[in-house]
């Protein structure tokens, strides 16, 4: 349908603001409007595969703006000993005591974080 407050007009409008032909393009700004991402993506960078801790990061990056308190260190983490970062308490290691903040994150792993997330939001 195609009428003046329809999803088709939101869609389109969306679809219009692709301003390179990016299809990441209209994402990226927001991301980086709203403070989540500190520069712009490349074609490369936005079709690889996202990090467990690039995932986590921008996670508690959004969560904190939303009011909930960052109060869990990845140091307890075997494989993140030296890192000093504070999350919110959304990541679970595997059971060997590794984080593994470099892997790719999976789509399960992801649905868990979000999850979590929203769990955390009170939905």
């Amino acid at each position: 349908q195609e009428g003046e407050n329809s999803w088709y007009n939101t869609l389109r409008e969306l679809n219009e603001l692709n301003h390179d032909d990016n299809w990441w393009t209209p994402y990226e700004e927001a991301l980086i409007k709203g403070g989540y991402l500190d520069d712009k993506a490349t074609a490369e960078k936005v079709n690889s595969p996202m990090t467990r801790l690039e995932a986590v990061t921008l996670l508690t990056k959004v969560l904190k703006d939303h009011g909930v308190e960052a109060n869990t260190n990845v140091n307890q983490f075997v494989d993140m000993e030296d890192v000093d970062l504070q999350v919110v308490d959304i990541i679970v290691g595997t059971p060997d005591g590794t984080f593994k903040p470099n892997g790719d994150i999976t789509r399960a792993e992801s649905l868990a974080f979000i999850t979590r997330a929203l769990t955390l939001l009170g939905w």
